[in-house]
């Protein structure tokens, strides 16, 4: 998947959840932040509005959660909060942005490297060259 753009996130979470432009761009916005480029954020780094707003894209299919437990060195067994960033929502978006995109008909042509080389003039190799060289 590409990298998510603020305005895809807000469109796909204004038609996911039915609401308001601003609403949902304050929601891309504290998902992007917190997320980042990953997928998943320990739960110790939100406060307790964040939790709160985490909690319910939950339950509207945004987000989810995740636990580890880790065993510590003194046998102890510590349990770790996730929160995952359910991407899949956003799928519809992306393939409606790319049906929607347009088509270039141009023909790419593919040329050996060197074909470059041989286009440009002799001046072009010989103009830093210096007087003794």
């Amino acid at each position: 998947m590409p990298v998510i753009r603020m305005d895809a996130l807000t469109r796909a979470i204004q038609q996911k959840l039915g609401v308001s432009e601003a609403e949902a761009h304050g929601y891309a916005e504290l998902i992007l932040d917190m997320f980042g480029f990953h997928d998943m954020i320990i739960d110790n780094t939100l406060d307790h509005h964040d939790r709160k707003v985490f909690y319910h894209l939950q339950s509207q299919g945004l987000l989810n959660t995740r636990q580890e437990d880790v065993l510590l060195y003194d046998g102890r067994t510590w349990r770790i909060h996730y929160w995952v960033f359910l991407k899949q929502f956003l799928q519809p978006t992306y393939q409606r942005r790319k049906t929607t995109a347009p088509i270039h008909s141009e023909p790419v042509v593919s040329s050996p490297p060197q074909d470059l080389y041989l286009s440009l003039p002799t001046k072009t190799w010989t103009a830093r060259r210096t007087p003794s060289g």
